[in-house]
């Protein structure tokens, strides 16, 4: 039997057509090392390759697991663990083995994606500029000067109403354009030959490669979780199916626990977040006050003080950086201040003297005494990993002519 040959075959695509396939028998055209992977072509694949926002396929060539598969000038290369290339030559049978669930669960998306973008279209004239697939959630870019977040829940509803019903969905590859120009598309197609069309009957027909499922009852519940100003559009952020399911357990825990936290029901949680975060606000105003006033007693202290270096030991509970930044508004000319956070293992230093600059001093000494940090002239910060070096540093700094 004639050996098959790379620059003579087209790889066989059994994810159009035979989507339900997890497993078939494939030979192996072509296998080369590349960088990090083997690169391997087969006469058939199940493997989707990564395109039009869809990501990769995974599963395993042999007992080789296939880390991604891309299109190259026409070929579908996949790759996969670089043992295949000692254990297998090209001519050689290889069972190939999907990955149900990934497969799945991108198919559901892909096809949620289509129905959501069609019903933006058809009842806001939005057109989709972008779609990804991502791990936990999938995005379109979407055009439109006037798009609110309050249509969404319209838009949520009009796509359940198409899930309900269970339409087919369909694909269909076309020759040429002749093909399709009596169908009225979302969106025009990229290339001129072997077009392939995806339909949802009576709401959307789109160019599209990627996979899809059989009809729109499998889709599930699509949520859209938020939208987002992009580049002058917008970026909305959805889920479908069984990743629906997942935040929408997710998102009740949360709420549970809230309920629980603030002894209430669901739904007086946001009136009890309220009356909290008044409270905090009262709180936060009150110790603002208190801050200043701290900070004023410390400033005092330094400015007071005949040395130009002055050594600040804050105990932990002074270990706040908004503090600190209020004693360094207050420092008067001429000071060189180091603010000690022992707890921290941290070291603040602060210059209002001409003739000092933070930044030379760390330079100078930090590296002496495994500090790690910087600044600039007149402020900066340094930290430790170990206490002893730390200790060592404050007795340098006691001792520091100035």
């Amino acid at each position: 039997m004639k050996s098959l040959n790379c620059e003579e075959i087209m790889t066989e695509k059994i994810y159009y057509s035979h989507p339900e396939k997890n497993h078939i028998k494939a030979e192996i055209i072509s296998l080369k090392k590349g960088k990090k992977y083997a690169e391997v072509i087969l006469n058939a694949t199940v493997f989707y390759p990564e395109g039009g926002g869809q990501p990769a396929d995974s599963g395993c060539i042999a007992d080789c697991p296939v880390y991604d598969v891309q299109i190259k000038d026409d070929k579908i290369i996949h790759y996969t663990d670089k043992k295949i290339l000692t254990a297998y030559k090209e001519g050689d049978c290889v069972n190939l083995l999907l990955n149900r669930e990934r497969r799945n669960d991108h198919t559901v998306q892909h096809s949620a994606q289509h129905l959501l973008s069609a019903v933006l279209f058809d009842k806001y004239k939005t057109q989709t500029l972008s779609f990804h697939l991502g791990k936990e959630y999938s995005t379109i870019d979407i055009e439109s000067e006037f798009f609110r977040s309050e249509f969404l829940p319209d838009a949520e509803d009009l796509c359940w109403e198409a899930v309900a019903k269970n339409i087919p969905v369909t694909a269909e590859i076309f020759a040429d354009l002749s093909g399709i120009k009596n169908k009225k598309l979302r969106k025009k197609p990229k290339v001129n030959k072997d077009i392939r069309i995806v339909e949802i009957a009576g709401y959307d027909a789109s160019p599209c490669g990627g996979t899809h499922v059989i009809s729109t009852g499998e889709i599930g519940i699509i949520k859209i979780l938020k939208l987002e100003n992009y580049k002058g559009n917008y970026r909305l952020f959805f889920v479908a199916g069984k990743r629906s399911f997942s935040d929408y357990r997710a998102k009740s825990e949360i709420v549970n626990a809230l309920s629980t936290l603030y002894s209430c029901g669901q739904e007086g949680i946001l009136n009890k977040i309220e009356k909290e975060n008044n409270k905090n606000s009262i709180i936060k105003k009150n110790l603002n006050g208190m801050r200043t006033e701290i900070a004023e007693i410390f400033a005092q202290t330094i400015n007071s003080s005949e040395d130009e270096k002055f050594i600040l030991k804050l105990d932990k509970n002074f270990h706040d950086n908004d503090l600190i930044k209020e004693i360094k508004k207050l420092i008067g000319d001429g000071k060189i201040v180091f603010f000690i956070l022992e707890s921290l293992l941290r070291v603040s230093v602060y210059s209002s003297n001409d003739n000092f600059s933070v930044k030379e001093f760390y330079v100078e000494n930090l590296k002496s005494f495994a500090g790690k940090g910087g600044g600039n002239k007149q402020a900066g910060d340094a930290v430790w990993q170990n206490k002893k070096d730390f200790d060592k540093f404050i007795d340098f700094i006691q001792k520091y002519p100035r």
